[in-house]
């Protein structure tokens, strides 16, 4: 921002513009409470202010975005025709993307607070996460990003805060419990944990979040703090870092208007400091629309407007749109951006080439309805008689009227007089060099330059563009800048095609070459390690020297405290506990005393006993580990995009925080089972039983985090783990004996099967049970068989086995079942570490 200019200077007298001194006045007592003196810095108030030389400037210059839109499944003839036809390939590429944005460029300088403004679907928010680098991968991006006119690199990224429009925030933890983990998570290393307090201290203090400091945040079943203290929590969660580039989402959706001028008043006093801030904001309030310094209106993808936000009703009234009296701003100009405001100075009006009538006619038919389409040619003709634009038609001019402007001034609108006099109304976007090439070699060859022009401005999608990208990576494997294409200020080429056949491209190909080959590889030099100290030094100066943030101990330790605190209420809730009670209770009435018995029948009791013991805490794990990684994958993105910590220290304490409560609750269930059942009365078979239902408690749960992180969708995992589960008990041993051999192999990939044996064999190695009053069968029903011998003569049973069609030998050694169970827990374990790990990165 220039010095000495404040911003909202120069709007109308009728939009509610108030007095400078008014308005400094108000945002010193809004954002701290507390008026202060006409001398007092307004702008070193909340945070220290960025040094001069640590700050940054982001521009980012012909931002095109495409997102697929193809969501069915091609059949059996579509993909042979692909498979065969490079046209088909080409074709379907086409048809499944679609742009939603348009070579938008701009500018984000310290000092000065951007905002994106449009309606719905105009593209704020998908601009805003282009430029911060944390757009999906599902959104295609071309165009260049670069700070302080340098490369936008990972050092830089991370001193960028990016807050989200929908606040991702533990509901369990209290305010200042937020802050402080993000805080001993992010801040430099070498901070200690005085400063770090002092510095969440100073931002509870700048955001006015004292008062709630130890109130937790909240959600919909558990109430918390208010709407605009959320707002606010995630505002200071970023502060935190004191970054030199700060953008949000829709900071003030939801928020009533004195508190959304309360935070764009703090956001406009951390721009004093030195930050430059962007920000997405709707149908903002005339005091609102004050505090902003520069102003980019979207439409439909493209830019209609990009300039200072005191200028805007200068532009659009020189194009024939003038306000009316008593109207906001942001309300004229989203109805603007909607086609709702008739106008058009049609004196003003840039002529077109006829190959640009014919192009913009044919961009009219594929973009519009045939309805659409004869009202603009209606209004066209129209303007000629001193008519008016609205509607489609106007969208189409405003935005074209800038991208004419543009081609001259890349800066954007500062309403200056040579800029007043470039100024014009302008019906079609300008052609690009690739289209004006192609429209004059058609007339040449005597053809249809519409046509031409429009194939020239596809986007043309083929293996250039994967063999762009993998030069794009190689290039950034060795350090090398191979993602921008290096053009000049004023190059109006195409934005939207390949390019692979661009000279830049070819240089990166070339630079690529280069530094792979074996005898071109840089050796370690005296003068390189030298000047390698003295960028380290600088680096160190600017806070930049590492990755920040704490080292890998401790991200562990205190990722492992946050979420012990915030599944308290989830662990600690008596529904589990009452759960685990009451079935093992009923369970322990149904077989009670059950394994005092010797007879073969009360055997065959124990057996069933096992199974259910080790059947339900297993399934009730599994289907409770479901919903771990999906509902922590969003806050896991948000967090991993800041660089917070490493994907292995947030996995690591997710599973010891789970591990108390996995032990104790199987613990709690084997005390009340195996002492009302009376199983056997040993202590080495009491703690084996424990230890192998808590082993294969926790191989269940390891299925169940590798099927929630693989399908991330709650629904898809609990029917695919009803599906394995199911499969799993009835290959288990005890429901069906004789499985035919060609899909009994099955079993050996249950680890209900493995569990199930070892269960066996320590309750029955070296037991003796007697078979007594019948010659076949279980024999009697009576536990004891002295009692039993009444009935009929009682013999040992020298095969228990054979006589209880057993899955496996009771006496033989458990090691075997042991060694299976731990493999499958190791390797479960990796996988879901892997699987998480390649979801972070595909998103």
């Amino acid at each position: 921002m220039k010095p000495g200019k404040e911003a909202g200077d120069g709007l109308p007298a009728q939009n509610g513009t108030e007095p400078n001194s008014f308005r400094i006045h108000m945002q010193s007592e809004l954002a701290m409470g507390t008026p202060v003196t006409a001398n007092a810095p307004k702008h070193n108030i909340l945070l220290e202010d960025i040094a001069q030389q640590q700050r940054l400037s982001l521009r980012f210059e012909k931002i095109c975005a495409y997102v697929s839109t193809d969501y069915e499944q091609p059949g059996l003839v579509d993909r042979l025709r692909r498979a065969v036809s490079k046209e088909a390939r080409e074709a379907a590429a086409e048809a499944k993307n679609k742009q939603i944005l348009f070579s938008v460029t701009g500018e984000m300088l310290p000092g000065e607070v951007l905002a994106l403004m449009g309606p719905s679907g105009s593209g704020k928010t998908s601009l805003l996460s282009i430029i911060s680098g944390r757009a999906p991968k599902a959104v295609q991006n071309t165009g260049k990003v670069t700070t302080n006119g340098n490369k936008f690199t990972k050092a830089e990224k991370r001193r960028v805060g990016f807050v989200l429009q929908d606040d991702l925030l533990y509901e369990s933890l209290t305010v200042w419990e937020t802050l402080s983990y993000a805080a001993a998570l992010r801040l430099p290393r070498h901070m200690t944990a005085a400063q770090r307090a002092e510095r969440v201290e100073a931002v509870l203090a700048a955001l006015g979040l004292a008062k709630c400091r130890d109130t937790i945040i909240g959600g919909f079943f558990r109430r918390g703090i208010s709407g605009g203290e959320r707002k606010r929590v995630s505002i200071g969660h970023e502060l935190l870092i004191n970054p030199a580039i700060l953008m949000l989402d829709e900071p003030t959706s939801g928020l009533d208007s004195t508190t959304a001028l309360h935070l764009l008043v703090t956001l406009r006093q951390l721009a004093l400091g030195g930050r430059a801030i962007a920000t997405t904001i709707h149908q903002p309030s005339s005091r609102l629309y004050q505090q902003l310094d520069r102003l980019m209106l979207l439409a439909d993808g493209h830019v209609m407007y990009y300039g200072q936000a005191d200028q805007v009703v200068n532009w659009f009234s020189t194009l024939g749109f003038a306000m009316p009296y008593g109207v906001n701003v942001a309300d004229f100009l989203l109805d603007l951006a909607q086609g709702e405001v008739e106008g058009g100075d049609f004196s003003r009006l840039i002529t077109m080439s006829a190959a640009g009538q014919q192009h913009h006619h044919i961009q009219l038919q594929q973009a519009s309805s045939d309805e659409d389409s004869s009202q603009y040619d209606k209004q066209k003709a129209a303007a000629g008689a001193g008519g008016s634009l609205s509607g489609p038609a106007a969208v189409r001019a405003l935005y074209s009227s800038y991208e004419t402007f543009f081609q001259r001034h890349r800066d954007g609108y500062q309403g200056t007089a040579a800029q007043q006099a470039d100024l014009g109304l302008a019906l079609e976007p300008p052609l690009t060099r690739r289209q004006k090439a192609a429209a004059a070699a058609a007339l040449a060859a005597g053809k249809d330059p519409a046509a031409a022009v429009a194939a020239a401005g596809k986007r043309q999608i083929s293996n250039s563009g994967f063999l762009n990208r993998s030069f794009q990576k190689a290039g950034s494997f060795l350090g090398l800048d191979t993602t921008h294409d290096h053009r000049p200020a004023g190059d109006d080429s195409d934005d939207e095609g390949t390019e692979s056949d661009s000279p830049s491209f070819k240089r990166s190909i070339t630079r690529i070459w280069s530094h792979s080959r074996p005898h071109m590889t840089a050796q370690h030099t005296p003068a390189a390690d030298e000047e390698s100290g003295c960028l380290s030094a600088v680096a160190s100066q600017l806070g930049v020297a590492d990755r920040g943030g704490a080292s890998f101990a401790t991200q562990l330790q205190v990722l492992l405290t946050r979420q012990v605190k915030v599944k308290r209420f989830e662990s600690l809730s008596g529904q589990r506990v009452i759960q685990g009670v009451v079935v093992a209770a009923i369970t322990g009435m149904f077989w009670w005393q059950r394994g005092t018995g010797r007879t073969l029948l009360a055997a065959s009791d124990i057996v069933g006993l096992l199974f259910f013991e080790l059947l339900f805490p297993a399934f009730t794990a599994l289907f409770s580990a479901l919903f771990t990684f999906p509902n922590d994958y969003r806050m896991l993105l948000k967090e991993r995009a800041s660089g917070m910590y490493r994907v292995s220290a947030f996995y690591l304490s997710s599973s010891l925080s789970d591990l108390p409560m996995d032990c104790a609750l199987p613990a709690l269930f084997v005390i009340i089972i195996y002492f009302m059942g009376g199983l056997r009365l040993t202590a080495g078979a009491f703690f084996a039983n424990l230890f192998g239902l808590v082993l294969n408690v926790l191989v269940a749960q390891s299925l169940g985090l590798l099927l929630g992180v693989a399908f991330m969708n709650p629904k898809t995992a609990q029917t695919v783990a009803s599906i394995i589960m199911l499969g799993f008990m009835l290959v288990g041993g005890y429901y069906v004996r004789g499985i035919p051999v060609w899909i009994s192999w099955i079993r050996y990939l249950s680890f209900v099967y493995w569990g199930f044996n070892l269960m066996i064999k320590i309750e029955f190695s070296g037991a003796t049970y007697y078979q007594c009053g019948h010659t076949t069968g279980l024999g009697s029903s009576s536990q004891d068989p002295t009692a039993a011998a009444a009935v009929g003569p009682c013999e040992p049973v020298a095969n228990l086995q054979a006589a209880l069609q057993l899955p496996v030998d009771p006496n033989s050694s458990a090691a075997l079942d042991l060694g299976v169970l731990f493999a499958m827990l190791v390797v479960l374990r990796l996988l879901v570490y892997s699987t998480l790990r390649q979801k972070t990165k595909a998103a």
